[in-house]
């Protein structure tokens, strides 16, 4: 009985961990400070990356482009996974590395300079 047990708890906690991975992230881009005027949600799931490798070809609010828009931004990334906002299409120049649950209301020296955006699994790079 107690084999059955074992057995049975280990593949519920494997399947609890399969749930847990089914929505990764949720991230809100905003043009403005302050959360405010136009917005992109992207919503990250599974184990798969997701990428915007231009903002100059995303649609937010209705309008096209979103390039050197980004002012503030909200996300909710499970542990193990990684956001970057970068500088330049293609995911290259400075990045800004989202992790965990937060907010930044004011992008600071980052405003208005984002042009790609990545999610993937987390390899625990110590300095983005």
């Amino acid at each position: 009985m107690l084999k059955y047990f074992v057995i049975f708890t280990f593949f519920g906690m494997l399947f609890l961990s399969f749930v847990s991975k089914a929505h990764a992230a949720n991230i809100e881009l905003f043009d403005d400070k302050f959360y405010q005027d136009r917005s992109i949600n992207i919503k990250f799931e599974g184990n798969n990356t997701v990428s915007y490798p231009d903002f100059k070809n995303v649609t937010a609010s209705g309008k096209y482009g979103f390039d050197d828009k980004v002012s503030s931004v909200r996300w909710k990334i499970w542990n193990g996974y990684v956001c970057y906002l970068y500088e330049h299409k293609n995911f290259s120049g400075r990045k800004y590395a989202l992790r965990g649950t937060g907010a930044q209301p004011d992008l600071g020296s980052f405003s208005d300079w984002t042009s790609s955006f990545k999610c993937m699994v987390d390899k625990g790079t110590q300095y983005d």
